[in-house]
């Protein structure tokens, strides 16, 4: 082999060595760099998701604040008239208060009316088996003198998850004792996540 082709070869060597560190040192910046920026991105979109149900759950906190201390709504829960139905629980009101379900649950933990709007045709149905179910054994949500806070939060159910609040209800002066529990509540489905 003469000097020419033994020239050629480090050379060559060289320039493969130096396209191998240079391409490898490259790769690991670069890469790095994405991958700080797509976790970055990743943390920033959850934030922004964990924001958004927490508004959600604002806005039905503020919904069961003010129908739980009313004073229609304590004698209802005791005498369940038809009258309170009639005037308040018309699907078009639930629709305006974007809600799904409003529950009014006594003293006792027995759930004395549900009312249930599909907010995607506006029609009023039976409450869900799985919405009464989960409510009759989640003792948690009842509020009582003893547990006088308005809680907030979201359930998974079988079909979709849930967005819910729970608040005793009092009279319109706030006062007691809290006669039962008034829990409203929206389906967290692909409609409410598009919106």
């Amino acid at each position: 082999m003469g000097l020419r082709n033994k020239t050629l070869m480090a050379i060559s060597i060289t320039l493969i060595l130096m396209i191998v560190i240079i391409y490898s040192i490259t790769n690991t910046i670069l890469l790095g760099g994405y991958a700080t920026l797509e976790r970055q991105d990743i943390l920033q979109n959850a934030d922004q998701a964990i924001k958004m149900i927490e508004d959600e759950i604002g806005q039905l906190k503020s919904v069961a604040g003010d129908w739980s201390p009313w004073d229609d709504t304590y004698q209802f829960v005791q005498d369940v008239n038809q009258a309170y139905i009639d005037n308040n629980l018309n699907d078009s009101t639930v629709m305006n208060l974007h809600v799904n379900f409003m529950i009014f649950i006594n003293s006792d933990g027995k759930i004395v009316y549900c009312k249930y709007t599909d907010l995607e045709t506006g029609k009023g149905e039976p409450c869900p088996d799985s919405i009464l179910q989960y409510m009759s054994s989640s003792s948690f949500l009842l509020r009582s003198d003893s547990k006088p806070d308005m809680i907030g939060g979201l359930a998974i159910l079988k079909e979709d998850p849930i967005l819910l609040a729970s608040a005793p209800i009092l009279t319109s002066q706030l006062k007691g004792p809290a006669v039962g529990t008034l829990i409203v509540g929206r389906y967290l489905n692909d409609s409410e996540v598009k919106r």
